[in-house]
């Protein structure tokens, strides 16, 4: 069922979603500020972890990682590198919105997804083992994705139940 502006999405728009979740580095995060009442964002390390959900390796000094654990309701907002010419308007870009939860450190898989960080963010190596830093994975609720002019598809979670392979980018 279409509700405009959106389109029911396609195998094209999943492609695209895939193709931009597989090769996210970095994403705008937003989270809720209660004393401002405004939204609060910030650039963030992330990538797609071994579930297919979204990671974020973030300090528990940075305001957003507090705000974060005060109320658990996060946005992301993730684009390709922008291109040198055109429109940055026409260019694809998805707000993925769910709650994200910080996971714990003293679990087996702590290292295996340290790994996978590192080989795909090899400068954080310099904080990535910092006691200040932890991962936390976003549950997707829905997502916007934003195709270009005219083409803009909504994602339910049932959607997004199918994620995209690990190895569909190389990055195992």
């Amino acid at each position: 069922m279409r509700s405009l502006p959106f389109h029911d999405p396609d195998e094209t728009a999943h492609d695209l979603l895939r193709g931009m979740l597989s090769d996210m580095r970095h994403a705008v995060l937003a989270v809720n500020d209660p004393e401002t009442g405004c939204p609060y964002l910030a650039r963030v390390a992330a990538q797609l972890g071994a579930e297919g959900l979204p990671l974020l390796l973030i300090s528990d000094m940075a305001t957003h990682t507090r705000l974060l654990a005060r109320d658990p309701r996060a946005s992301l907002l993730i684009a390709p590198p922008p291109q040198p010419r055109g429109d940055a308007m026409t260019q694809p870009r998805a707000t993925l919105q769910g709650r994200a939860t910080r996971l714990p450190r003293d679990t087996p898989d702590h290292q295996a997804r340290l790994d996978r960080w590192l080989a795909a963010h090899s400068k954080s190596t310099v904080y990535a083992s910092l006691p200040d830093f932890a991962f936390w994975q976003m549950q997707v609720e829905r997502c916007t994705l934003n195709a270009g002019f005219g083409k803009a598809f909504r994602f339910t979670r049932a959607d997004m139940q199918k994620p995209p392979a690990a190895t569909d980018r190389g990055l195992d």
